[in-house]
């Protein structure tokens, strides 16, 4: 599936921005630059964008003020926000998810990963609002049900069918679970690759039993808070998790949960996404980084000894000087001459 839209890219860096405009632009996407939080918002209120990549750390209005401005506004929430931030700024990450952001890119830019959460991001938010208008159309359809029972219906099954194109297409491993029960109603495709299970052996299933039993406590109370916030017509906390394979292995994972209705119920979307080549990448960092210093440890210690070893020297040749300048005034005072 091949959705395009517009993005507004803030950041108070021009190379930043350059780089991202040379990234999203080749793909089709309509890039808008923006170098500072204001004239961002000033962007936003006169053309609203289908995403917002945001710096956080810009002089002025930083990047949080700017989403909790968005977030605080009817007109303007519903637009999905992905914050640009360091990859070790956890704590930056965290406060940035709190405020309402649907995910982060860490700097510099990887142009893969950044596409593909650009354009999961798109389509979800694409499903999201197609969901909500499905809702809108079935609950049209039964009031004019007298009126029109059968455009209503046909209508209603192209939607859906529009509905189900969008579902299937997300790259990302999508599975729908009753609130109260935990039950698994839908998956899509990329659920049975990530899972390894066909759609009959996801749909009717716990979904705790897709997680390791090792991870119970933690499987049950995640899906309950989750399911809180879904209740509340709230987006979930992203979190890491993990789940557990037919052969008994595990694969670490990012789950992302939003609220939805289908069939007029209200339910959980969740958001798979393996991110083992994430955990070997940080792992492979965090070995480099401590390798890295080990080695300024050794050349501080190395260095330092040398230092040593110069000064020992410099003070045998400073005694010697000395001891040379006494010897010539021993020999002047034998010879009657003056002193230097």
């Amino acid at each position: 599936m091949n959705v395009r839209g517009t993005i507004l890219v803030v950041d108070d860096t021009p190379e930043s921005l350059r780089v991202l405009a040379g990234i999203l632009q080749p793909e089709g996407y309509s890039v808008r630059p923006a170098n500072s939080g204001e004239l961002a918002l000033a962007s936003i209120a006169a053309q609203p964008p289908d995403l917002i990549l945001l710096d956080i750390r810009m002089p002025g209005m930083d990047g949080f003020e700017v989403c909790r401005r968005l977030k605080g506004d009817e007109a303007t929430r519903g637009i999905p926000v992905i914050f640009q931030s360091a990859a070790t700024d956890l704590a930056d990450r965290l406060e940035g998810l709190r405020l309402g952001a649907v995910d982060y890119i860490s700097k510099p830019f990887q142009r893969e990963e950044l596409l593909a959460r650009v354009k999961t991001h798109l389509e979800l938010a694409l499903l999201r609002g197609d969901l909500e208008k499905l809702v809108k159309e079935r609950t049209a359809q039964l009031e004019s049900e007298i009126a029109g029972h059968k455009q209503a219906e046909e209508h209603l099954k192209d939607n859906e069918a529009r509905y189900r194109a969008l579902f299937e297409g997300v790259p990302d491993a999508l599975l729908i679970a009753d609130i109260a029960t935990g039950i698994i109603r839908d998956v899509n495709p990329s659920a049975c690759r990530l899972f390894a299970r066909t759609r009959d052996e996801l749909v009717g299933a716990h979904q705790a039993t897709l997680h390791p039993p090792r991870l119970a406590r933690e499987t049950e109370q995640s899906f309950r808070e989750r399911a809180h916030e879904a209740a509340e017509g709230k987006p979930g906390t992203p979190f890491e998790h993990a789940i557990l394979c037919a052969d008994g292995s595990e694969i670490p994972i990012e789950i992302r949960t939003q609220p939805v209705v289908l069939d007029g119920e209200r339910m959980i979307l969740g958001v798979f996404r393996d991110i083992s080549e994430r955990k070997r990448a940080e792992e492979a960092l965090r070995m480099l980084n401590s390798e890295l210093e080990e080695r300024v440890k050794e050349r501080t210690a190395e260095l330092a000894a040398k230092n040593a070893e110069l000064e020992r020297v410099n003070r045998i040749f400073v005694g010697r000087e000395l001891r040379m300048v006494e010897l010539k005034e021993r020999i002047r005072e034998l010879e009657g001459k003056p002193s230097l």
